[in-house]
């Protein structure tokens, strides 16, 4: 589920009712799943490759490590919502974790691997393979649907196992991993690559245009329409590092010609 709440309008007795009323919707045997990410542990040349020495030396000392308890979600009021719950269980990857509330919230949760962040091993990809999920998009649009992602791991795109990040562990120090979603600004493209008519349905909660979609046809159909145009779904804002860097991959010219474009721009050295 991704949700812009502010969109919806007034809601009587608040957000925690909309929780409830989710939670009703699904019954006593399904789950619900929101997006709790976290990007204060990314080092920050990751996103600012502008950074002298020493703004980046500061700036790296800044970053948090995620605590699987403590760390707010970056995403919004509902991954808050639904991580605070007491019934409610959080995965423990780094900077892509999702909370979880129902009947398979452990499943969903445990032993998640940090590499392929978005594969089938992931909380996405766990329900994925498990055929009978559902995308709510409560007011936004396809830009904010994780499941992209997962169709990009399942169609084996390059920009998407090449994607590297780097992040400042409970220790401490310094980490990476590999293969996750990068830029999602371009996501709405999507439409105009498969046929959404089978598997989707749209409405209104308040004021909110929403999205229903099956999640395993929906996935399917984006694997094939990426494995034929695996940049399809790139953005086209010129200064957008991870998909410039894609188009280079892809043997595409960048938007903008930079040379951070051609390696992880974290890799640059303190001095």
């Amino acid at each position: 589920m991704h949700a812009s709440l502010r969109s919806i309008g007034n809601i009587e007795g608040g957000y925690r009712n909309l929780l409830q009323a989710l939670l009703l919707a699904v019954g006593s045997n399904g789950t619900i799943i929101a997006p709790a990410f976290y990007y204060g542990a990314l080092d920050p040349a990751s996103h600012s490759p502008h950074l002298k020495s020493d703004e980046l030396r500061k700036a790296r000392a800044k970053a948090k490590p995620y605590d699987i308890y403590l760390t707010p979600s970056g995403e919004g009021a509902l991954g808050d919502i639904v991580r605070l719950d007491p019934r409610s269980n959080r995965c423990s990857h780094p900077v892509f974790s999702w909370a979880v509330i129902g009947a398979r919230s452990a499943e969903f949760t445990s032993n998640i691997t940090i590499d392929d962040a978005d594969g089938l091993e992931s909380t996405i990809g766990r329900i994925y393979s498990r055929g009978k999920g559902q995308i709510l998009l409560l007011g936004v649009d396809h830009t904010s649907n994780t499941s992209i992602h997962l169709a990009e791991s399942l169609a084996k795109c390059r920009h998407y196992f090449e994607e590297v990040i780097r992040y400042k562990t409970a220790d401490l120090n310094w980490d990476t991993f590999s293969g996750c979603g990068g830029c999602s600004r371009g996501f709405y493209k999507i439409r105009g690559m498969i046929d959404f008519t089978k598997f989707e349905i749209k409405g209104k909660i308040g004021n909110a245009l929403s999205y229903l979609i099956e999640q395993k046809p929906f996935v399917d159909a984006a694997k094939v329409a990426l494995e034929k145009k695996p940049w399809g779904l790139l953005c086209d804002k010129v200064e957008c590092l991870s998909c410039n860097r894609a188009r280079i991959l892809y043997g595409l010219p960048p938007l903008e010609e930079k040379e951070y474009h051609l390696r992880h721009p974290w890799a640059q050295k303190e001095k």
